[in-house]
């Protein structure tokens, strides 16, 4: 048998390198001897980042831009940090019901940060080596086996069939909740909550959209039918906001509403298959779609989101003013914990009030021009094709949705999309210097 390539064996290194932090990234209800699996996704993330720096990789100036944001954020955390720490005894305030110490706790709130730079340049070195038809192909897959395991799950919690024990704290202290006080049962799959599964699967699931296959579209029904099943309210919007706005941003009126016609089949197909999946609770509702309108018609036609189940938060935001200098991260959610009197770290489930705790006015905006960079990115550079281009935009705006509501860290699953984002704008700036035959250098860079 023929030796492989240098070449090849490191395009199959850096595929497998991601697929186990993307897949690890999904066990968020798993832990190994009290560290979390996900933990152990990221630290595998720093280990091949390091390996690839020491192994001389070069990356284009373009790449660093967004790790220089990375690290102002880091000085106005730091510099918060030092300040408040002199007034307020965090330490004295960390709750006593939390799972590791002040000092741990702190450390994994920067450890997020180091650990999304290199999910980031793996990412990136991904891309170089692979393309980006690859790399939409296995968050494709990983989407796919998320999604039968959530739908197995799902039907074994109703019928009391096996599933691997949860053994991680839940959200809310103590065992993890598989009933929630909900409609209709809801999947959960292997996080710790439904809609921490339905924010996971929006990157796969317009990964789907990048091929025009029976396989990818079967894909798509089987995931839209694991969002629907969640249950969760941000996920699904965040999904159609995502999708609409970025088909009317990148094709013709005609052609987006072309588009849209044909994913309302496929809402129409996975609204059956969970029909027949929430028909196995006999005391649960099979109207996904009318206990969703009925959540929503609250907050749209009531008090906004104080009339949400995130108005504890809110209240909390108007009573305690954003500092000018931000707290340092994690502090915010010590306090935020200790108003609750919940003997637990609150959490913001918003990244921008997260963010406005922790660095105060001025390091926000360094947050905000590194997440509109990649809509900057997307909306100046165009391809013939837009599929890359509708896919790439529709996922970016649906984890600003889920950043607004639902998620207040900085993810893995981000830094995969925030890294092909910016490959995007790379890829084409070489496409227009390099001079060769232009079906051979499209074949290559595959943006």
């Amino acid at each position: 048998m023929a030796l492989l390539s240098k070449r090849a064996v490191s395009d199959r290194s850096t595929y497998w390198q991601l697929a186990v932090i993307y897949m690890l990234s999904a066990m968020g209800a798993y832990q190994i001897s009290s560290i979390p699996i996900q933990w152990i996704g990221s630290a595998l993330a720093v280990f091949f980042m390091l390996v690839s720096l020491f192994d001389n990789r070069e990356y284009h100036r373009v790449y660093l831009y967004p790790i220089f944001l990375i690290l102002l954020v880091f000085l106005f955390s730091i510099a918060g940090w030092i300040r408040w720490a002199q007034v307020i005894d965090f330490q004295y305030l960390h709750a006593v019901g939390s799972s590791t110490s002040y000092l741990t706790f702190i450390f994994l709130r920067y450890f997020q940060f180091i650990a999304f730079i290199s999910v980031y340049l793996v990412s990136i070195q991904f891309l170089e080596l692979n393309g980006f038809e690859k790399l939409a192909q296995l968050l494709m897959v990983c989407g796919v086996l998320v999604s039968i395991y959530a739908i197995y799950v799902y039907v074994a919690q109703m019928l009391g069939l096996w599933e691997l024990p949860r053994n991680r704290m839940g959200t809310g202290g103590g065992d993890q909740a598989v009933v929630f006080t909900y409609a209709f049962h809801r999947a959960i799959g292997p996080f710790r909550e439904p809609s921490h599964l339905a924010q996971w699967l929006i990157i796969p699931l317009f990964m789907t959209f990048v091929k025009r296959s029976y396989w990818y579209t079967a894909a798509r029904l089987l995931i839209v039918s694991t969002v629907l099943i969640t249950g969760s309210l941000t996920g699904i919007l965040a999904i159609g906001i995502g999708y609409t706005l970025s088909l009317f941003t990148t094709l013709s009126i005609r052609k987006a509403l072309i588009r849209l016609l044909g994913f309302a089949g496929i809402l129409l197909v996975a609204t059956a298959v969970f029909t027949e999946l929430a028909s196995l609770n006999p005391w649960g509702s099979v109207d996904v779609w009318g206990v969703i309108i009925d959540r929503m018609s609250p907050i749209i036609f009531g008090g906004g989101l104080m009339e949400s189940n995130r108005a504890y938060v809110y209240e909390f935001v108007s009573k305690n003013p954003f500092p000018v200098i931000g707290y340092g991260l994690g502090n915010g959610n010590i306090l935020f914990g200790e108003s609750q009197g919940i003997g637990l770290m609150g959490s913001f489930l918003s990244l921008p009030v997260n963010m406005l705790y922790a660095l105060g006015y001025i390091g926000v905006v360094v947050i905000v021009v590194f997440l509109l960079t990649p809509l900057f990115v997307l909306s100046r550079y165009r391809t013939r094709d837009p599929r890359y281009l509708y896919a790439l935009l529709a996922a970016y705006i649906g984890w600003l949705v889920v950043y607004s509501v639902l998620s207040e860290e900085l993810s893995i699953s981000f830094a995969i999309l925030y890294a092909t984002c910016i490959y995007y704008f790379v890829m084409k700036k070489k496409l227009r210097n390099i001079r060769c035959a232009p079906t051979k250098i499209e074949q290559r860079f595959s943006l």
